[in-house]
């Protein structure tokens, strides 16, 4: 376990905790508790290994601070377009993304997408596999690690929810600009499966068709 290095205490804001260390660093910082979970004292930002974290200096606890988790679901049409919603809240209001959130106390990721994809879209789908993890710093929130699923649809109407100014599918090599790098890249990934898929289950029924043929 990292112990805090002595005599390399750094100022801790009142309010905000080390979010005033990254503020011209392109976002909020997560830290910001004032004190100890474990005996109450103040907090101070010490230097542990390379990293500045919050410190108990009473009983040394050292407080770790976690990204924050995101769940996404993607969906495909029958004609491979991908389900997306106009954003109708900051950040990043007006524009498009994959059903997207943060996963609730209680409910497992995968949960989450799907949670996030019914209040969003209207939609009730079942997750069919694991598309992408991805790591990414938020102006707004800090950092995410954003987890994408493909979900099929099983049931529901297209519908915007109340974070959700419009609800359409785009052809995946005919996106509009999106909200989220990690939705860029994951919906690129989806394509790139599904058309392995194609060209593997296209080699395989030549095959076929060729050992009919000879027999």
């Amino acid at each position: 376990m990292p112990r805090a290095t002595g005599g390399s205490s750094l100022p801790l804001h009142p309010r905000l905790g080390l979010a005033c260390l990254y503020a011209g660093d392109g976002g909020a910082d997560q830290l910001n508790s004032r004190f100890c979970a474990k005996c109450g004292g103040p907090l101070e930002v010490q230097m542990v290994g390379d990293r500045p974290r919050e410190v108990c200096p009473a009983c040394g606890t050292i407080f770790y601070q976690n990204p924050l988790p995101a769940a996404a679901a993607l969906v495909l049409d029958t004609d491979r377009r991908v389900l997306l919603v106009k954003r109708k809240h900051p950040p990043n209001e007006g524009m498009w993304c994959l059903p997207i959130g943060f996963a609730e106390t209680g409910e497992t990721i995968a949960e989450a997408a799907l949670r996030e994809l019914r209040e969003e879209t209207g939609l009730v789908g079942r997750v069919y596999r694991l598309i992408d993890a991805d790591s990414w710093r938020s102006t707004y929130y800090g950092d995410l690690l954003v987890v994408t699923f493909e979900v099929e649809k099983t049931g529901g109407v297209e519908t915007p929810g109340d974070d959700a100014a419009a609800v359409a599918y785009f052809p995946i090599d005919e996106l509009p600009p999106l909200a989220f790098p990690s939705n860029e890249k994951a919906i690129r990934l989806c394509g790139d499966l599904h058309r392995d898929e194609r060209a593997i289950h296209d080699s395989f029924r030549q095959l076929q068709e060729g050992a009919s043929e000879q027999g």
